[in-house]
């Protein structure tokens, strides 16, 4: 890789500037590659600030690694960013100046994404890799002034605040431009972490740490070469052994991009009837994600939230078991899981499962004729504690029959059907018959009731109570049809076989001598007895 020069005098800065020309030609022979990428200036520009996804951890992290190793290389020109390619941090051979410090912390901990595959920063400080394959925020410079005009060219992602800003109201991911006391012009920057925790310090190692203190990113030609710094320093501070490294503050840039805590994220979802909206419980997902991930989970209540655990990217859901009862939903549906977030994407609108169900229908005939009944009165349950708890009371129509309303499997798959009531002149069946519900279908089930029947007895006797035998009847329905003829016997008694109930005549057609005939019509009503 060809070195860069230093600007010292015009010669070197026409080299210098075509260089930069055939760099820049370079990288558009190469194109851009796929996703989010910002290399060149016109990438840059075309950026939002919601583009880039950051956290502190990463921040933090990334500030850590190279401070470690720009304190292991000293002071130098690195040339990764003005390539194609970034060269992992171990790799580094080049020392940093104090715009490479800047750009790199800045590079890695938004490089999230390399070749659409998340990375943790560890990762990404690690993996070679072209910039166009990442999300990265590339600024291709290590001069203050060019660093300067790259910045102030991408007002969506940073805001410049000018130079009369309080060292005190600095924070995370900003980029100060300093120079010396006595002269405008910006020949150094420096880059703020602002003030750490006692776990963050405990990867970050800042020597005389006090968690109070307010800290940024210092590279110097000095032997104290990387460091952390107070900032206090600003607008005080000069440092007589490297006189080009003044902290006076000409020139503060502060990201417009979201700054998240953390890389992990998660999701939450809701489960609900189709049809009701009530909520669901018991449905198993499969989450499928990148680098082959792979979970599953089961809802143990009609809503689900996961812990921030899962590594930003793009994810698949997938219903493998439905909630009890109900119909499966096998769509595969995509879910995005961001930095320190949770997506509520089917929480706000709940993933709905149809009811997997069926119904039953009775039909009531005569268990004679085989006519139809109606007017007969039905219980229904789901219940097993079913007759002391029916659900639904239903009437069979004119053609005996009556259908339930849809019945829902996963309330019971078993239906306890229990007679009521019958219409006169049937016997009322109060026993409990079970049906079992198919899924989609209308289950028959045909019952089947006896007219109620009733015996006329007929006893005969004389004035002296003496039993007559011989003596015989005629039984007559109300519509004048002979439907029994009776002879007593010995014990002076005749009996029908079992009648439909309703009323009859009775009329004495023969006696035995010396008995007189008693012809008169008797008058006799069959009904139920209880």
């Amino acid at each position: 890789m060809t070195r860069l020069i230093e600007e010292k005098g015009p010669a070197i800065r026409l080299a210098a500037a075509l260089l930069t020309i055939l760099l820049v030609m370079s990288l558009i022979a190469i194109g851009t590659g796929s996703g989010v990428e910002a290399y060149t200036a016109s990438q840059r520009s075309s950026l939002k600030a919601s583009d880039i996804q950051v956290s502190r951890e990463r921040l933090l992290k990334s500030a850590a690694a190279h401070i470690k190793r720009g304190q292991a290389l000293g002071y130098g020109y690195s040339q990764v960013m003005t390539g194609t390619s970034y060269v992992p941090l171990a790799s580094f051979t080049d020392g940093f100046c104090c715009v490479d410090l800047v750009t790199h912390v800045v590079y890695t901990a938004t490089a999230s994404m390399i070749n659409n595959r998340y990375h943790s920063i560890d990762q990404t400080l690690a993996t070679a890799h072209a910039f166009s394959a990442s999300n990265g925020l590339v600024f291709d410079t290590r001069a203050v002034s060019t660093l300067r005009s790259q910045l102030t060219a991408i007002p969506a992602l940073y805001q410049s605040l000018g130079n009369n800003v309080n060292p005190s109201s600095l924070q995370l991911g900003d980029i100060v431009l300093t120079g010396n006391r006595d002269d405008s012009s910006a020949n150094h920057c420096v880059f703020v972490i602002g003030k750490v925790t006692a776990a963050e310090n405990a990867f970050m190692q800042i020597p005389s740490f006090n968690a109070n203190t307010s800290y940024f990113l210092n590279m110097s030609s000095s032997s104290t070469r990387a460091s952390y710094q107070s900032a206090s320093r600003f607008n005080t501070y000069w440092d007589a052994s490297d006189p080009n490294k003044g902290f006076y503050i000409k020139q503060v840039y502060r990201p417009l991009y979201d700054i998240k805590g953390q890389d992990l994220g998660g999701f939450a979802l809701k489960k609900t009837d189709a049809s009701s909206g009530a909520g669901l419980t018991g449905a198993v997902f499969l989450l499928t994600g990148p680098d082959g991930f792979s979970q599953e989970f089961t809802m143990t209540s009609s809503e689900y939230q996961s812990g921030k655990v899962y590594k930003p990217g793009s994810y698949t859901l997938k219903e493998i078991t439905p909630p009890h009862g109900y119909l499966l939903d096998s769509t595969s549906r995509s879910l995005t899981i961001g930095f320190d977030e949770i997506n509520q994407t089917y929480h706000t609108s709940p993933i709905k499962n149809t009811a997997d169900k069926g119904k039953v229908k009775i039909i009531k005939k005569d268990a004679n004729s085989g006519s139809t009944i109606k007017g007969a009165v039905f219980d229904f349950s789901q219940s097993a504690s079913f007759p002391s708890n029916a659900t639904y009371r239903l009437t069979t129509g004119a053609d005996g029959s009556v259908t339930s309303q849809d019945l829902i499997l996963g309330q019971g798959t078993t239906v306890y059907v229990r007679e009521h009531s019958v219409p006169s002149p049937y016997l009322l069946d109060s026993s409990v018959k079970q049906i079992a519900l198919k899924r989609g279908q209308t289950v028959t089930l045909n019952v089947q009731n006896a007219r109620a029947q009733g015996r006329i007895e007929i006893t005969k006797e004389g004035q002296d109570k003496t039993k007559i035998k011989g003596v015989t009847f005629s039984v007559k329905n109300a519509s004048g049809t002979t439907v029994a003829t009776l002879t007593t016997g010995s014990d002076g008694k005749a009996t029908t076989s079992a009648l439909p109930l309703g009323r009859y005549t009775v009329t004495e057609t023969g006696v035995p001598a010396p008995y007189l005939l008693n012809s008169t019509p008797k008058t006799v009503d069959l009904s139920y007895k209880n």
